[in-house]
Order: C-alpha cells, then structure tokens, then sequence
C-alpha cells in the first residue's frame, strides 16, 4: 500500500516584511502638537488619536511635554476675536445706515408724491378761479325762467351788483385760502430780506411776503387789476 508522501517545508528567505520598519500605531508626533496647544483635554486627545488617556499621560511623563503653546494661542484667538467683532460691527453698521437711508428715502418719496399732488390740485383750483373772474369781469349773465299765460318764457338778464360783489367776495375767500396751502405746498415763508447799499452795508430789514392779503374785496379787486395789466395774473 502506498504512502501519502509528506510535504517537506523547506527554509526559504526570511520575510521582506519583518525588515521593513514597523508603522507607529499612534501620531505621536501630531499628538504631542496638539497637547502643547491646551486645545484638546487628555481625554479628548485619547478620543481623537484612538488611544488610551494612560498612554498619553506616560508620554507626557517620560518625554516632559508641557502645554508651552497654550498662552501664543490665547494671544492670537484673542486678536482674531478682536478683528471679527471689528468686522460684525462694521457690518451691522452698513446694514444699519443702509437700512436708514433706504427708508428716509421711501419716507421722502411718500412725502413727494402728496406735495406735488397738493400742487396739481392747487393749480387747478387757480385756473378756475382765472375762469369764474374772467366771467364776472365780461357782464356776465344769467337764465330767467317763467311762465306767461301757460308758456315758458325764458330771458337772460344781467347779474346784479350784489350778486357780482358777493361772488368776488365768495371767490376772494377761496382765493385767500388757496394762497396758504400755496405757501405751504410750495414751501413759501414770510423771512427777513436785509436790503443793502451801494456800499454793501445793510440799509433797512424788510418781510417779504408774496402774494399779500387783502383787507377788503375792493383791495383786492385793484390788486387783480394791477397784477393783470403787468401781466403777473
């Protein structure tokens, strides 16, 4: 009966992997880096690198490590901290003014827009007090009506002196009216005028005040008629 044959291990070469130099198990030089830095405690040292807090305490011991970086990282945390909250206030500054001039200029818009429509309003309300003034000026008249033997007769007649002195009267109170929310649309104010010489020097302080108000109908009808033949009505 035939024998297995036994296999003969025969000595090779020794293994090119017990020369080559063995791979640290932990970065003790990243390690040791780290704990000058007072960055990370013990614990969190052993937590990141995967070893034991014990062997970094033996390592500390039998190197002498110290955590001599600890105070130049305060210094420049601090400088950094320092130009970050420089640069947040300067931001919220920009934001701020940025904020500010955006609503002052909406604010002035609004108020803009409602004192140009103020000026439109008043423009027209001068234009028809040019018409109703123009009519009272050319014998303006008006429609009788009545009735005659079951017919309706109708006449234009003049209008009366009383009925023409009260509607310049009625008109010249719109007219005084209308000259204030003037002034104020169009921001006119009574102020001191210094009046000078040939020399430069101050002759007489004078208010001036346009247009002015009229103590009576009849004024005021001579003023419109001054005003018109100069062309300024």
């Amino acid at each position: 009966m035939v024998q297995p044959s036994k296999r003969v291990k025969h000595a090779g070469p020794p293994s090119l992997r017990a020369n080559m130099p063995q791979k640290p198990r932990y970065d003790w030089v990243a390690i040791k880096k780290e704990y000058r830095t007072a960055t990370y405690s013990d614990a969190e040292l052993a937590r990141r690198h995967g070893c034991s807090r014990r062997a970094i305490q033996k390592r500390v011991e039998k190197e002498g490590w110290t955590r001599d970086l600890a105070g130049a990282v305060r210094q420049t945390f601090t400088a950094k901290m320092v130009a970050e909250d420089a640069r947040v206030a300067r931001k919220v500054a920009d934001d701020n003014a940025k904020s500010d001039e955006s609503e002052v200029d909406r604010a002035a818009e609004v108020r803009l827009d409602v004192v140009l429509l103020h000026r439109s309003d008043i423009k027209a309300l001068r234009e028809e007090e040019q018409r109703l003034l123009a009519e009272l000026g050319d014998s303006p008249t008006k429609l009788w009506v009545g009735q005659y033997q079951g017919q309706v007769i109708e006449h234009k007649v003049g209008i009366a002196v009383t009925e023409r002195a009260s509607a310049l009267q009625a008109l010249a109170a719109v007219q005084h009216k209308r000259i204030q929310l003037e002034r104020q649309a169009f921001h006119i104010e009574d102020r001191p005028v210094e009046i000078t010489g040939k020399d430069g020097g101050p002759i007489k302080h004078e208010i001036v005040s346009f247009p002015p108000v009229f103590a009576s109908i009849d004024d005021w009808i001579a003023w419109q008629q001054r005003n018109k033949s100069r062309g300024e009505v």
